[in-house]
């Protein structure tokens, strides 16, 4: 899709994105649990969402220059 996938559908993720949060909050309202909604869609678990955002590169950067460090 690349670049032109991105600049022709800007908000169809977002879209997709709120429709899920409404599923998520109309099974935990009716059924008290997301399990039937993370199934049926796949969804990532922790630790591949973290990958996938890079929050790991992320937290050996806060540790790498930490303010705490620097104080000391």
């Amino acid at each position: 899709m690349g670049i032109r996938g991105i600049v022709t559908y800007p908000v169809e993720p977002l879209f997709v994105a709120t429709k899920v949060m409404m599923d998520l909050a109309e099974e935990l309202i009716s059924k008290g649990t997301v399990k039937d909604t993370f199934d049926r869609l796949q969804a990532l678990g922790y630790m591949e969402f973290f990958d996938f955002i890079g929050l790991r590169e992320v937290v050996e950067l806060d540790n790498r220059y930490s303010l705490e460090e620097s104080k000391a």
